[in-house]
């Protein structure tokens, strides 16, 4: 029988939640760029969950923003808008900021109105394609774990 209203559900969410986190590489510093800031803080405290409070979160508002950023310090994870001003796509973001230098797993960011494009931005890049309205700290996770390039090494 399933326990409502005592916090199962967030327990168990929790612990797998820990138990992804201790599969992923350390991440230390996180880009995310969005034009929306209440996109920015759902992420900021989503990652939070997922990385623990110890790593510094940078944003940028624009793609100038983002290419400042960058070139200040890689990040070891972006989180990018699909439509980051004044660029028309994420697809031409994602090519300007991997030209600046940018190696990072990078997870992109769409609202369920525009879902052409997915294949092309993890073709050229992307590590996963986000639902906007699906964002929550276990779907970053699983996202991550698909991307064997943020995988921990086994043997350390």
């Amino acid at each position: 029988m399933r326990r409502r209203g005592f916090g199962a559900d967030y327990l168990r969410r929790r612990s797998e939640i820990a138990r992804r986190r201790n599969r992923l590489a350390p991440v230390a510093d996180v880009l995310i760029a969005s034009a929306e800031c209440l996109d920015a803080v759902v992420l900021q405290a989503s990652l939070h969950l997922v990385f623990g409070y110890d790593i510094s979160i940078r944003t940028a508002a624009t793609l100038g923003a983002a290419i400042e950023r960058v070139s200040e310090a890689k990040p070891d994870l972006l989180l990018l808008e699909h439509r980051l001003p004044p660029a028309a796509d994420a697809l031409s973001t994602l090519a300007i900021l991997r030209s600046c230098g940018c190696r990072c797993p990078v997870l992109v960011l769409r609202d369920s109105r525009n879902l052409a494009g997915e294949r092309a931005l993890l073709e050229a890049g992307a590590s996963d394609v986000l639902d906007r309205a699906d964002i929550s700290s276990s779907r970053i996770a699983e996202a991550l774990l698909r991307n064997p390039a943020v995988l921990a090494e086994a043997a350390e």
